[in-house]
């Protein structure tokens, strides 16, 4: 199967904008309704990614995440969310700095399949998105 990136959000709205603006920029898209019905349709010899709500009635993005990773299936999930941190998370200020110290990041080509890993050392408290506000 050709390299796709598969968008599960119960928001049409979502759903539809994602799927136009990845494929005006050249990736497959599928779109699905809910974390079952992607489960229901999910076959192993996918390839590409996940982008999927946090919430979302039934099964949430991370029961999603959960169940593919017991499948064994090799597709990464990004999680997104309107809705700040996830629950049960602590805020990004209550967590200490020691924890981020070194953050690992995975950087995937939906195109080729290909990826590669690399650590970015933070102890300093700065990251890509700029200084931390206080």
């Amino acid at each position: 199967m050709t390299p796709s990136v598969f968008i599960v959000d119960d928001d049409a709205a979502v759903r539809d904008s994602l799927s136009l603006v990845l494929s005006l920029q050249g990736f497959a898209t599928r779109s699905f309704d809910c974390a079952e019905t992607f489960l229901h349709a999910h076959s192993a010899d996918w390839a590409g990614c996940v982008v999927a709500d946090l919430r979302m009635p039934g099964a949430s993005g991370l029961d999603l995440q959960r169940e593919l990773a017991a499948r064994g299936a090799d597709l990464p999930v990004i999680i997104v969310t309107a809705h700040g941190e996830p629950p049960g998370r602590p805020s990004r200020r209550a967590r200490s700095t020691s924890s981020r110290s070194h953050s690992m990041t995975r950087n995937w080509s939906v195109r080729s399949g290909a990826r590669s890993t690399g650590a970015d050392h933070v102890a300093s408290g700065s990251s890509r998105r700029g200084p931390s506000r206080a």
